[in-house]
């Protein structure tokens, strides 16, 4: 009966004890008193860990709570039950962070409970103007490669009416005229009897397609060392000075580290980009030695493509910075500005390279050296002054001339004799 009695006044003093009013919000232990608060659209959150040690549960008051002047703090889900864990919600507002990196909260407002220090949240970083401008830059390229082959079309087209019609035609006519007249009567002074077979008129211009060789280039000629380094200098001057620490902060008050790590990607990639192009250049087709149209063409894509990123993204990361529409303007225009004179100078450059790399329909001439070289006394002399005439002409002659072992007479064939006898004329069988 007593062990009865002693557990039923037990149960009372624990019901007691729970139904009993709520304990001071001093015996509540803050469980870290330092969390990283969270970025809302309206400001921010934190969220603070507490452990009531005791039976009765604690409600914290919101009207207690204190935070820094200016600094607009709310509270929510403040009750922790007793001998329990629970967690409270601070609502901040935006002006709370804006010239520090870190504040105090005192939670009861007397100081009974350690303050709680709230850090400001790491700046994200926004990685929509990088994507945007790769698939901005993508377009450019593809529109470089596209207006490339209508520029290699049109090239090719205008190369040859050149040599066909028109003034020049009868300029490049009359001096291969005079060329063959001049040719024709030397090789009728070597007396063999053998005429050069001319092509009518000059042939024209081989076809300029996207696997022909770019001519004109030097010696060495690098695509890295071309109007292609010249626009990716330029643009990453204007990129390094627009994603300077410095520069951004002396405008915004504040460097914005995660645009600028944005920015840096870009311009490692950008980098790559530049280096691939500068390989492909002399990859794309059958020799390593030459440049191809095709090589050429996709090589200024890729230098666009890579341009176009840095540019692009250093505008879409400048928009997140500034507020006004008048900035925001300013900074619109002056990237769109950037990339018009970006794609402006690799068209202008592309069409000068590829108009001086066309192949032409060169006119024959005289060599400095024909006086002595087709000069001819001997018989023998003569045939190898025809043999290389007809070598010099040989792009400009429809077949090949007579064999030169048969363009010049040997005499009568003799017949061998022993060692030191003077040849004998061949002579016809007959029967006596």
């Amino acid at each position: 009966m007593i062990r009865r009695l002693a557990a039923v006044a037990f149960l009372v003093l624990v019901a007691l004890g729970w139904l009993a009013a709520p304990a001071s919000a001093d015996e509540l232990v803050v469980d870290g008193t330092s969390v990283d608060a969270t970025g809302t659209a309206d400001g921010y959150t934190a969220k603070i860990a507490l452990l009531n040690p005791g039976r009765a549960s604690v409600t914290l008051d919101p009207d207690a709570v204190e935070g820094p002047d200016g600094c607009a703090v709310q509270i929510e889900g403040g009750r922790v039950a007793g001998q329990a864990t629970g967690s409270v919600t601070l609502t901040l507002g935006k002006s709370c962070f804006e010239d520090v990196d870190e504040l105090k909260v005192d939670l009861d407002g007397d100081e009974s409970m350690p303050a709680v220090t709230i850090k400001k949240p790491a700046e994200e970083s926004n990685w929509l103007p990088l994507w945007i401008s790769a698939g901005a830059g993508l377009a450019a390229a593809l529109l470089v490669a596209l207006v490339g082959d209508t520029m290699v079309t049109t090239i090719d087209r205008e190369n040859k009416a050149k040599v066909a019609t028109g003034q020049e035609a009868l300029d490049r006519a009359a001096a291969y005229d005079r060329v063959r007249t001049r040719v024709d009567a030397r090789v009728g002074a070597l007396g063999l009897g053998v005429t050069l077979p001319w092509e009518p008129a000059l042939p024209p211009p081989a076809d300029f397609e996207t696997d022909s060789e770019v001519l004109g280039l030097e010696a060495g000629w690098s695509f890295q060392d071309s109007w292609a380094a010249n626009l990716t200098v330029a643009t990453t001057a204007v990129v390094a000075l627009v994603t300077s620490a410095d520069t951004l902060t002396a405008l915004l008050g504040d460097e914005p580290k995660a645009a600028i790590g944005v920015m840096t990607v870009a311009g490692l990639v950008s980098a790559a980009v530049i280096a691939v192009a500068n390989t492909v250049a002399k990859l794309v087709g059958d020799s390593t030695a030459v440049v191809t149209v095709r090589g050429l063409i996709l090589s200024t894509s890729l230098v666009v493509f890579a341009a176009g990123l840095q540019v692009g993204t250093v505008g879409g990361s400048a928009l997140t910075l500034v507020d006004g529409w008048l900035p925001r303007t300013l900074v619109a225009l002056l990237t769109a500005a950037l990339a018009v004179v970006l794609l402006w100078y690799a068209f202008g450059s592309l069409q000068t390279t590829l108009s001086a790399g066309a192949p032409g329909s060169p006119v024959p001439v005289v060599p400095d050296d024909a006086f002595d070289a087709w000069d001819a006394t001997e018989d023998w002399e003569k045939g190898v002054v025809l043999d290389r005439i007809e070598k010099t002409y040989a792009a400009w002659l429809a077949q090949p001339a007579a064999a030169v072992g048969m363009a010049y007479p040997r005499g009568p064939e003799m017949l061998p004799t022993s060692p030191g006898d003077e040849p004998l004329p061949r002579r016809k069988a007959s029967l006596i």
